[in-house]
């Protein structure tokens, strides 16, 4: 059990000296401020809004006191000056009104988090993330997840998707394969139908390039695109086990702007006649894979205010160990559509460099992120049921500053905790 004075951790500014987490203090009033970090992604939105709308009443009263404040002029008649200060009496009642309204919903909230709150504030609620991943052969699964994929993107208003290729990631090393690249384009432009979102890409040159904190891909016309339309890059990714028994599938969307991932769909397919044709055949007492069951733990239901916290923490990934191991590769896919629900801002930053990187890697971690998830194997090898200690690392210049989050398992189901 934690003690009882570091009980509710707070995100702040990165810095070694006030670290990710707060002892809270000894007062039973909260700031605006203070409150907003309390609060949960919905309640978060709400503030928002509550907020916005204060400001407009806000600048509605400056603009009518300006107006009442006009005098006659050679330019401005009395009557003109009656009519300004008519004007803007309404234009301050509606903004004391709209005013108003905002601060009865900011109070809601506020007394809201108050009565939750006092010098010892109880233990944050513990929140789960679970994830199962589905044995689909893999043309079914390709089709599916080239589906939902491009419908996630269209309900989040993207009207420009390319395809960028696919890899093969076997021990870190990928290898390009162009058949299927073009059997997810074709897949995506009949789903696609007469709204043509989905641009053919075969012709085009994506590049990854980096500099200190800005990463950018380009490509031809990204321009001109990105200036009218909110633009989407897909690809795919396929990270065989040791044994060649099984691949999993992992089809991934980012903004072509910000890069930010917007889409993981993830799938475990045998390797079959469809995937052996490129990763070679199983062999022939190859188990049959069994569907994956992931559970974090996050012990202090951090990762909620991670996400909401202005400025953002844009987060990468790190394995402590062997990263291009299967059970490294596999964490690594799991963990990024396992994170996206929570509104945390997820890059993949060390696959596009791998990918479609102009330059060698300068540094551990990749550019453009100021925060990682760290996960930690707790036992050796690859067995059936693995777990792995989770961290959030927040990254200044040369400092790094860890919090634990908690606990990740990742279970073969119906499987035995055996070594496989």
């Amino acid at each position: 059990m934690l003690n009882s004075k570091i009980l509710l951790f707070l995100i702040l500014p990165l810095s070694a000296a006030c670290l990710w987490a707060q002892t809270p203090s000894e007062e039973t009033t909260l700031s605006d401020a203070e409150i907003a970090q309390r609060l949960n992604t919905t309640d978060v939105l709400a503030w928002e809004r509550a907020m916005q709308l204060k400001k407009e009443g806000e600048s509605l009263v400056d603009s009518g006191n300006i107006l009442q404040s006009r005098k006659a002029s050679a330019f401005r008649t009395p009557a003109d000056v009656a009519q300004d200060k008519k004007d803007g009496k309404a234009m301050v009642e509606l903004g004391e009104s709209k005013i108003a309204e905002a601060e009865a919903q900011l109070q809601v909230l506020r007394d809201k988090v108050l009565k939750n709150y006092s010098s010892t504030a109880p233990a944050a609620s513990v929140q789960e993330y679970k994830l199962k991943v589905q044995t689909t052969n893999f043309d079914k699964a390709l089709e599916a997840m080239s589906e939902q994929l491009l419908f996630n993107l269209w309900d989040q208003g993207y009207r420009r998707i390319f395809v960028m290729g696919s890899w093969i990631n076997r021990n870190g090393a990928l290898e390009e394969t162009p058949d299927i690249s073009g059997a997810v384009f074709d897949l995506m432009r009949d789903f696609d139908g007469s709204r043509y979102s989905v641009i053919p890409s075969k012709d085009k040159t994506f590049t990854y390039q980096s500099f200190a904190q800005i990463a950018e891909i380009k490509f031809e016309d990204k321009d001109r695109l990105v200036s009218d339309y909110k633009v989407a890059l897909v690809y795919l990714e396929i990270v065989p086990s040791l044994d060649n028994s099984e691949a999993l599938i992992s089809m991934r969307a980012i903004d072509a702007d910000t890069l930010q991932l917007l889409d993981a769909q993830l799938s475990l397919s045998p390797v079959n006649t469809s995937l052996s044709s490129i990763l070679g055949s199983a062999p022939d007492n190859a188990p049959k894979p069994t569907p994956i069951l992931v559970t974090l733990t996050d012990d202090n239901n951090l990762i909620e205010r991670i996400a909401v916290f202005d400025p953002p923490y844009r987060f990468g990934y790190r394995y402590v160990g062997n990263a291009n191991s299967y059970r490294g590769l596999r964490a690594n896919v799991i963990v990024k559509s396992l994170l996206l629900p929570s509104g945390a801002k997820l890059y993949d930053h060390d696959f596009l460099m791998l990918a479609m990187g102009t330059e060698d890697p300068m540094e551990e971690t990749p550019a453009a992120g100021n925060a990682l998830w760290q996960l930690e194997p707790g036992e050796p090898g690859n067995p059936p049921v693995q777990t792995f200690k989770v961290d959030a690392v927040s990254l200044k210049k040369d400092q790094e500053v860890p919090v634990a989050i908690g606990k990740l398992e990742i279970v073969s189901e119906g499987l035995t905790n055996e070594a496989s």
